[in-house]
């Protein structure tokens, strides 16, 4: 047997054991699965820096499902185990299995909790740049639709719920680390009262560099104000060396700030990101230099690793003209300091949820801007549409 296979007999094994009483009791237990696939197109960008030795693929398809275990509930032990299967069709020897989330989390009194395993850790108010998560934060690969989830690390935290205002709690967790000084410890604290948020949250990175997150949000009716941002002990940006980046040992610092309207099954938001550790006009031009005399140094390049300033603007609604039928629009900016060097992301989304549980719709997305934008040089594909069927259940 493969791997795959054995991750199978690995979920089916962990369900045949949870005890009966446990799978009885459904607000103790609940077993989820969902199967999901996508079929798209892509259109080619000839003005893409690699269109001489790239080999080109217009097709896209891809079929995976999830399990996911949970159980437990406030006050007592609760756990979450996940595991994804994903196979990518259109793309050689992509198919694969992963472990999402393996974790528990017991009380140790009524206020304290201690969680470890393997677990995403979900907090950020930006929509565009979840710049405050050091630990899984979604990030957005150029030319990817939606957000991305980053692997879940493994972690070890304990919580504290000082009073219904306020919380503090202190982790560590691994990533790829070989060494212990390669781990990575971390602290927060959120308070929330009346109409407020703020949270604060450290890191201490490889033992050696720190970092300072920090969400803060006023609600106003209707509408939320907030920021999500984070300052670095130093410039952490990827082609530092061959740039010879001068500001590579100085604090960074890099901040979103936005306002949303929501009422009903209506949403709308505006947002502007800032990062001092993002790259000039000639810099991204010797980045392209080196990504045409180098295609592996193509794994290194990230939105969240390029551009100084971002803009984005988003809608949606959960109900266009009948139930259960829902639609997104939203354009992400990358601002250059000259018009050619500024770019535009366009995307479109429309779904159907079927007796909550069959989702269908279709996503697209539209790469525009000037001859020197990412979004011109850096993409194969000048725009993508994707049809998608979920089911859970």
């Amino acid at each position: 047997m493969n791997k795959y296979t054995y991750g199978m007999l690995i979920c089916v094994c962990i369900v045949a054991f949870i005890p009966a009483s446990a799978q009885e009791k459904e607000q103790r237990h609940k077993l989820q699965f969902d199967f999901f696939s996508n079929l798209g197109f892509t259109s080619r960008n000839t003005e893409f820096i690699r269109n001489d030795t790239s080999k080109w693929n217009d097709f896209a398809s891809s079929l995976g499902c999830q399990m996911s275990v949970l159980g437990g509930s406030f006050g007592e032990t609760q756990y979450e185990m996940s595991l994804r299967y994903l196979t990518d069709y259109s793309r050689p020897n992509t198919t694969r299995l992963t472990m999402r989330q393996l974790y528990a989390q017991t009380p140790l009194s009524d206020f304290f909790f201690l969680t470890a395993g393997k677990r995403e850790n979900e907090f950020g108010l930006a929509r565009y740049h979840n710049f405050s998560n050091r630990l899984s934060p979604k990030e957005r690969l150029v030319g990817e639709i939606g957000l991305q989830d980053r692997q879940a690390p493994a972690i070890g935290q304990l919580d504290w719920i000082v009073s219904p205002h306020l919380s503090v709690g202190a982790f560590f967790w691994a990533t790829d680390a070989k060494r212990w000084k390669e781990t990575h410890l971390g602290c927060q604290a959120e308070t929330e009262f009346d109409n407020y948020y703020l949270g604060l949250f450290g890191y201490y990175e490889k033992l050696e560099t720190w970092s300072v997150g920090f969400n803060a949000s006023r609600q106003l009716d209707v509408f939320r104000i907030y920021s999500e941002g984070i300052v670095k002990q130093n410039n952490p940006q990827y082609f530092a060396g061959a740039l010879d980046l001068k500001n590579r040992d100085r604090q960074q610092v890099a901040v979103s700030m936005g306002v949303r309207f929501e009422k009903g099954f209506y949403s709308i938001g505006a947002e502007g990101a800032y990062r001092t550790e993002g790259y000039s006009f000639s810099q991204q031009r010797r980045i392209a230099a080196i990504l045409i005399a180098n295609p592996a140094a193509f794994q290194y390049y990230n939105k969240d690793y390029f551009g100084k300033h971002y803009i984005g603007i988003n809608a949606s609604t959960a109900r266009l003209f009948i139930p259960n039928v829902g639609l997104s629009a939203g354009c992400l900016i990358s601002a250059g300091s000259r018009r050619k060097q500024t770019g535009y992301e366009m995307t479109i989304g429309l779904g159907y949820l079927h007796k909550e549980s069959v989702s269908i719709g279709l996503n697209a997305a539209v790469y525009a801007g000037g001859k020197e934008s990412e979004y011109r040089m850096f993409l194969p594909y000048r725009y993508r549409i994707f049809s998608y069927l979920s089911y859970s259940y």
